[in-house]
């Protein structure tokens, strides 16, 4: 007799400023770094977006990580394209520079379809 047990899902999760929030299944065998969680969740919403936060839950801490990174530092390639593992939450955020741009682009919407 052969007992296979069945593996529990490794996933994370990428929010913010992402097309399609949601939570990923990480392929075994296979690393997701940040540039393939954000093209998981259909990109951005606004191509400025830059900021991101890697919130990371360490068996050793209390309190999660928080990682601070860039898009753009992470398309230079290198360290900066973190390598993300099962439970970590990505989060594209909003700042105050994002917030305007969205709001004009909100208002704009809104001209043109009144």
């Amino acid at each position: 007799m052969i007992m296979v047990r069945e593996r529990e899902p490794k996933t994370i999760q990428v929010i913010g400023l992402v097309n399609r929030p949601d939570q990923f299944e990480i392929p075994p065998d296979k690393e997701v770094r940040l540039l393939d969680a954000i093209a998981l969740a259909n990109g951005r919403t606004l191509q400025i977006a830059d900021k991101v936060h890697v919130i990371r839950q360490l068996d050793t801490m209390k309190e999660p990580v928080l990682i601070a990174a860039s898009i753009r530092e992470a398309k230079r390639g290198g360290p900066a394209n973190l390598r993300l593992g099962p439970g970590d939450i990505v989060s594209v955020e909003e700042t105050p520079l994002t917030f305007t741009v969205g709001t004009i682009q909100s208002f704009v919407r809104f001209g043109f379809s009144s």
